[in-house]
């Protein structure tokens, strides 16, 4: 039931809104991929973190290595320090140094000491006197001072 004048500017009404309209976009679709797509990121955000502190434990058991490496040589060396001290020979050398012994049929000659070592002894002592004097004189700021600063 058109009417000839009517009917045609209907159908090209018609046409351009067929033109006009966009074509619809598939919302539900990427709705369904978003939670697949968040899951990898936080799977892949949990790879990270695994790896980072699998990295610092690595790290912590190298240091923690090179820490009982360090001990042993400290151990080993300290043990030879008591076998050397346990010995003989030391036992005679201090004996000789401390105590004055020699073997019987041995001669032992002092040598007095120069004055110039006589002078550098007595500067040595009385330095260390005034480093202890001298702590205990310096105001307690200074003190601490030094204690940060030097």
């Amino acid at each position: 039931m058109c009417y000839i004048g009517i009917c045609d500017t209907l159908e090209k009404s018609e046409g351009n809104l067929a033109q006009k309209r966009k074509p619809k976009t598939n919302y539900l679709g990427k709705l369904k991929i978003l939670p697949f797509f968040l899951i990898i990121i936080y799977i892949l955000f949990l790879l990270g973190k695994t790896v980072w502190q699998n990295y610092g434990i690595n790290q912590e058991i190298a240091k923690s290595a090179e820490e009982t490496k360090q001990l042993q040589e400290e151990n080993k060396r300290l043990e030879n320090l008591i076998e050397y001290y346990q010995s003989s020979s030391y036992k005679e050398q201090e004996a000789r140094l401390k105590l004055g012994y020699q073997k019987p049929d041995e001669k032992v000659f002092i040598v007095p000491k120069s004055q110039e070592e006589e002078k550098r002894e007595e500067k040595e002592e009385a330095e260390n006197t005034k480093k202890k004097n001298g702590l205990a004189l310096k105001p307690n700021y200074l003190k601490w001072w030094e204690f940060f600063f030097r």
